[in-house]
């Protein structure tokens, strides 16, 4: 994202998962619930190491407490590509970004 733009690989990953979306959206009004605002919920986390699939998963369902499945489908929403590494930080963007967007 840059700004209020959204990237075509981006745009296109959204529309195939429109679940992942969905329940990260979902996830993060929840945290915004519980948590006043989503960066308080990735507090005391490494935001920048490097997670694999699954050990992005088990940090994922850790923080913002979905199931597995979720996890993984957020994953797949993320990614850029199958043997891509993420962060926590592309998932605190993500939840940042949506709550900018509904707060």
């Amino acid at each position: 994202l840059s700004g209020s733009l959204l990237s075509r690989s981006c745009f296109i990953r959204t529309l195939e998962n429109p679940d992942a979306v969905s329940r990260l959206r979902d996830s993060c009004v929840q945290i915004v619930k519980e948590h006043g605002i989503a960066s308080r919920a990735f507090e005391g986390h490494l935001l920048t190491d490097m997670l694999d699939r699954r050990n992005f998963v088990i940090k994922v369902v850790e923080i913002l407490g979905i199931s597995s499945e979720d996890a993984r489908l957020l994953y797949t929403s993320l990614v850029l590509n199958s043997d891509s590494h993420l962060q926590l930080a592309d998932v605190l963007r993500a939840c940042t970004a949506m709550e900018q967007q509904h707060y």
